[in-house]
């Protein structure tokens, strides 16, 4: 195997291993690195090392030219002469206030290491760089016996360390300890009994070496190679911080397992991990990789100084490219030269400004996949996407063809419902008005009812009025600000709010006095306060009701549903009773008009006001289309900004403007029974619309439609659907224009 192709494993031993000084044969040469660095390096070098801050007599131990310099008439080290090398006078005098070192470091030599100084000095005092900078050099496998000679050379290294020792091999080890030996160290796990059972039965010579092949085919090899990077790269299925909640990082884990069970060559292993990203025409697999740089520790704590936790994610990046890739620690040098190796904090910054790049927020929101992210399908999901995606591009095909027949009864059907619809609402022309409590009650314009004159803390309005034969569903109230009321808005109370505590609703029979009581099921309505919602209208509790704010200057709209129709005949009185008796004082309607519908399949659909989300910035109009922000995550979202904005009003043309990113809308949409309903969409842009939790629009194209011709069908449930609109904009200045009919 070539270097390049060494297990990882063995490499990252390699790069990690600084094996302490041990006990040598006398005749073997010094090595600086191994033996001489570590007792200079935990003994010297803080005073006497790369810190000009904390050197003391402008001596420097760390390099050969310091060591040797004259100091007037002496040196430190004399190479080949022990006597005139005040080193070694130094470390063996008895005279405290000259022994080194000091006895107040509370350091102190052994004798195997001034044995092992003493044989350094007289062999010459050479220097050699930090071993992390030595290139690996292929050492010659020594002589062995042929006993020894067989795979590979390693049994002859291991016979001449033997040798050295005065020791000899254990004799070979018996077949069922070999293949448990072998598989618990290639692969972490024990062998199958299976397994075992071939390879005892396996009377070949070279039956152990295909047990070994076999074993480094596996994914379980793959996967134990791959723990140990892993620990180096730090990679964690949580955050690290804060809440530590789940991260989404798997991709870059099987990343790993591939490139061991390809065998990657360990040059490539690196710069893919590194630089992946920045490769010409980079692969999905190559920009997988930079996930080694993205394994950090980050936080979502909510008083972070973002600049601050920037900065401790880039510094984490490039500790732990030092520490893993130059076999060093270097974070010392965030704050001042190294003291022990040779790193300046110059060159620290110079490296961090390679990894102070990454487009990320300092928070990661608690979310599993914090941008920048990007999306990683299987191969195998690849293959599925490109069959679905033909069948939906098939399928299109087919919906967007011409279809005259359908074409033509689709515009009859519209003609028709407009028809129906326009006629649906029945406004009575004069109403019988009364107040309990003194309000005077006037018909205005379009059959909208005013109270004025005086202000009674509490009220109760009843109208009656004369209805067409029929059967009659639903009853509707519309509230409209006037300038007659304290503040323009719908209500007199002196914040312009309105508390309906009870709505009442009576018929009697031409010629009868009496009134039947007309039993209502459900009240929606397009607006409600909280704590304040349309069930007070119907219960029992004079304290409950309806009320609008922070809304009291907008128009809206209750509808009332009967749990029966009410079969009228001809002449036939309704009655309304609108009461107004909560603890709130003067909190009355000041204008408002009463309508009924025959429509028997007539089904009211009233919604809150739109809410807006804060604006999500992106690099491009693609990628603010492909990231998940907040909203789509967990909808509705508590973490995301929200701003109601009553003047998006239905049936009305809106413009939304803003820079590359992403805004989202969002509101309720009470519908009473299952039924559909239009969305206008528009711009030049891209749009993602979810009814419920559900994608129902995916829209990335640049369409330039009118606004008519981008309308898409809602099918609403029964109750509260929640309607979430993604709207992207690419730049330019605007956004989408939207509408729901009225």
């Amino acid at each position: 195997m070539s270097p390049s192709k060494l297990p990882l494993n063995l490499l990252l031993l390699t790069l990690f291993a600084v094996p302490a000084a041990a006990q040598q044969v006398e005749t073997e040469p010094i090595d600086f690195n191994r033996q001489i660095r570590p007792i200079l390096s935990e003994n010297c070098f803080l005073c006497h090392g790369f810190d000009i801050s904390t050197r003391k007599g402008e001596l420097r131990l760390d390099i050969f030219d310091g060591a040797i310099a004259d100091r007037g008439g002496y040196a430190a080290i004399q190479p080949g002469n022990l006597e005139d090398s005040e080193l070694w006078y130094r470390i063996n005098t008895e005279y405290k206030k000259e022994v080194m070192p000091p006895t107040k470091t509370g350091k102190t030599l052994t004798a195997e290491q001034k044995g092992l100084l003493k044989r350094w000095i007289e062999g010459g005092a050479k220097y050699t760089t930090h071993w992390a900078f030595v290139p690996p050099k292929e050492k010659p496998a020594p002589e062995a016996p042929a006993e020894w000679q067989r795979n590979n050379d390693i049994d002859a290294f291991i016979q001449n360390e033997l040798q050295g020792a005065g020791m000899q091999p254990a004799s070979q080890a018996d077949r069922n300890t070999l293949i448990r030996r072998v598989t618990l160290d290639l692969t972490g796990l024990p062998p199958t009994p299976e397994e075992v059972a071939a390879f005892l039965a396996d009377p070949a010579a070279n039956a152990y070496e295909k047990v070994v092949n076999r074993l480094l085919t596996t994914s379980a090899y793959a996967e134990h190679m791959t723990r140990f990077w892993l620990d180096a790269a730090r990679y964690g299925d949580t955050h690290g911080l804060h809440l530590d909640n789940y991260r989404s990082m798997y991709r870059y884990r099987d990343w790993l397992i591939q490139a061991y069970q390809q065998n990657m060559p360990y040059d490539q292993f690196v710069t893919e991990q590194l630089a992946g990203d920045l490769m010409p025409e980079p692969t999905l697999d190559q920009r997988l990789a930079t996930g080694f740089v993205r394994c950090n520790a980050t936080s979502a704590e909510g008083g972070m100084i973002a600049e601050e936790f920037l900065a401790k994610y880039a510094m984490d990046r490039v500790d732990t490219f030092g520490t893993v890739f130059m076999g060093m620690s270097i974070a010392c040098a965030q704050c001042h030269d190294h003291k022990f190796d040779p790193v300046t904090q110059e060159e620290y910054y110079k490296l961090f400004a390679f990894f102070n790049n990454i487009a990320e927020d300092a928070s990661d929101k608690n979310i599993a996949a914090p941008a920048p992210i990007m999306r990683a399908p299987y191969p195998e999901q690849v293959e599925q996407l490109a069959v679905l995606e033909q069948k939906v591009s098939d399928q299109r095909a087919i919906l967007e063809a011409p279809m005259p027949e359908a074409d033509a009864a689709q515009a009859d059907w519209v003609e028709e419902q407009t028809k129906a619809i326009a006629s649906d609402w029945f406004v009575p022309g004069q109403w019988e008005m009364r107040s309990h409590h003194g309000s005077e009650l006037v018909p205005v314009a379009a059959g909208y009812i005013l109270a004025q004159g005086p202000n009674p803390d509490k009220e109760v309005f009843e109208l009656d009025a004369q209805l067409p034969a029929g059967p009659w569903s639903a009853f509707r109230l519309e509230v409209e600000p006037d300038q007659s009321t304290p503040t323009g808005g719908v209500g007199r109370s002196t914040n312009g709010n309105v508390v309906m505590s009870g709505v009442e609703l009576e018929y009697s029979f031409p010629g009868s006095a009496r009134f039947h009581r007309i039993e209502l099921v459900q009240a929606v309505a397009d607006h409600q306060q909280k704590d304040y919602g349309t069930a007070g209208v119907l219960d029992l509790d004079q304290n409950s009701g309806w009320a609008l704010l922070p809304e009291p200057n907008k128009r809206h709209t209750m509808v009332l549903q009967a749990i029966q129709a009410i079969q009228a005949p001809k002449g036939m009185t309704l009655r309304v009773r609108l009461k107004f008796e909560s603890v709130h004082k003067q909190h009355v309607i000041g204008k408002f008009r009463l309508s009924a519908t025959q429509n028997p399949d007539y089904q009211p659909v009233v919604g809150r006001a739109w809410q807006q989300s804060q604006f999500f910035a992106a690099d491009s109009g693609a990628v603010a289309f492909e990231t998940e922000y907040g909203p789509e995550l967990t909808s509705p979202s508590n973490e995301i900004e929200w701003t109601e904005h009553p003047e998006y009003e239905d049936g009305a043309l809106h413009m939304l403007q803003g820079d590359v990113g992403v805004v989202y809308l969002q509101r309720e949409l009470i519908s009473n029974g299952s039924q559909k309903i239009e969305l206008s969409l528009g711009s030049d842009d891209a749009i993602k619309v979810w009814l419920n939790g559900e994608l129902v629009v995916d829209e990335n194209v640049q369409r330039a439609l009118a606004l008519d011709q981008n309308q898409v069908m809602l099918n609403l449930q029964d109750g509260v659907n929640h309607l979430l609109y993604k709207v992207v904009n690419y730049g330019g200045g605007f956004g989408h224009p939207f509408k729901l009919p009225e």
